[in-house]
């Protein structure tokens, strides 16, 4: 009867520890954020986003006005469990694919990438005095909500931008936010 009692504990406490560490849930750090409160959030001009009970959502959509297409990544965290979307879309054809997507490295490090590239406090390019060199077309909307802020920045040309702005470090890190989100994915394979 007592190894069958010390059985039942050791199954009891190693049940806890499953439940504790693969259901609890992981508070995210954001850092410094630069956004209204989620309180304010206005559905006909937040969208969506305002609706979200996620701590985390991050919208990103490149749009190529000269080919009339444009790419979303959604990525969000509940919690417990990150969920990343693609969207290819062709506005000539109302054409959209849209894929779920698989961290090649890990979520974590993902969100660490762009926390590191100041993505909860970059500005709107309208804020900065840019030396406008031209436009490629390309044009780049980010919207996030993290915890119980919200905001959205816009920005374009960030390439080209870089190149002719080297005194702005701001542009660097768009560039950068672009290659974290749309490189650091695979596709899910049907």
């Amino acid at each position: 009867m007592f190894v069958g009692s010390n059985y039942m504990r050791i199954i009891t406490i190693i049940l806890l520890f499953f439940n504790l560490t693969c259901f609890s849930q992981t508070k995210l750090d954001f850092g410094e954020i630069r956004g209204k409160n989620i309180s304010d959030c206005i559905d006909t001009t937040d969208g969506e986003i305002c609706q979200s009970k996620n701590q985390l959502e991050i919208w990103f959509t490149e749009t190529t006005f000269l080919e009339g297409n444009y790419n979303a990544i959604y990525l969000s965290y509940n919690g417990v469990r990150w969920t990343a979307l693609k969207h290819e879309g062709d506005s000539t054809s109302n054409r959209v694919e849209k894929y779920r997507l698989f961290p090649i490295e890990s979520f974590e490090s993902i969100f660490s990438a762009l926390k590191k590239n100041k993505i909860f406090i970059l500005p709107d390019q309208k804020e900065l005095k840019v030396k406008n060199p031209g436009d490629d077309g390309d044009e780049y909307v980010l919207t996030f909500k993290a915890g119980e802020k919200i905001r959205t920045y816009q920005f374009n040309n960030p390439r080209l931008n870089l190149k002719y702005n080297k005194d702005i470090p701001e542009f660097e890190n768009f560039v950068n936010i672009i290659e974290i989100l749309f490189n650091s994915f695979r596709k899910e394979i049907n």
